[in-house]
């Protein structure tokens, strides 16, 4: 338990950015290098020690996250907290699915989607999914009050189980959709401000109070789908599918 203790310095606040980056599990072959960065306020011993035990604290985390589908709710990360109060699943490699959990106040921001990854029929709330790379599919129920921001779905998209996926005041700020696809998705008060969409498709999604300044449309379908009060400009949608 002393070692995933230790993991909490893997981000800081007060570190630069670069420095977060590379100690998150998403770049965890990096750690020794970071050794004699001196910016880690002396902790090069135990970040050491965070690169040899990297496999037993990442299994630990991935049998928390398979128990988690007989209680329907994801549990306490080991890492506590962020700064901002939510369960700290930063950088963690999920290589299957998230199923039928109820997740909220939850951070996975620079998480690693690999291999059978997908989040699928969840309810999530007041989470954050900054930087991933998720090229598997989101098959949920609703995300609420979420951060998508920086988000790579590249080939990959928002597809509906029987239950619908309603996306409710999401932020998808710098996200890249391109080459993405996705099928009756309702999208609510959400900001795709300066959004990457090529040869995206989305197909019967509703789009309700949704903000697309900056927005860059290239060959994106929205064939069956609607805008609600407001809509990209007319410009925007120069290169777009609408009909």
């Amino acid at each position: 338990m002393n070692t995933i203790k230790n993991l909490r310095l893997r981000w800081n606040r007060l570190n630069p950015n670069e420095t977060n980056f590379q100690v998150t599990f998403a770049d965890y072959t990096n750690m020794s290098l970071l050794a004699h960065h001196r910016n880690l306020y002396n902790a090069q011993a135990k970040i050491k020690d965070i690169a040899e035990q990297y496999k037993q604290t990442v299994d630990s985390i991935t049998e928390l996250v398979e128990n988690a589908r007989r209680d329907k709710k994801l549990p306490m990360s080991p890492f506590g907290l962020t700064e901002e109060g939510l369960k700290d699943y930063r950088g963690f490699p999920l290589e299957q699915a998230l199923f039928r959990l109820e997740i909220e106040n939850t951070d996975f921001s620079y998480s690693l989607c690999k291999w059978a990854a997908s989040i699928y029929e969840c309810n999530l709330t007041n989470s954050k999914f900054v930087g991933m790379d998720f090229s598997g599919r989101i098959l949920s129920r609703v995300f609420e009050n979420c951060n998508f921001n920086n988000l790579s779905l590249i080939n990959g998209g928002f597809n509906t189980p029987k239950s619908g996926l309603s996306f409710i005041n999401c932020t998808f700020v710098n996200t890249d959709f391109s080459y993405s696809s996705s099928k009756e998705v309702n999208f609510a008060r959400c900001s795709f401000e300066n959004a990457k969409m090529k040869w995206t498709i989305f197909s019967n999604c509703t789009f309700t109070e949704c903000n697309f300044k900056k927005t860059k449309f290239n060959n994106t379908s929205f064939k069956g789908s609607k805008f609600i009060s407001t809509k990209p400009s007319d410009k925007q949608l120069r290169k777009t599918i609408t009909k």
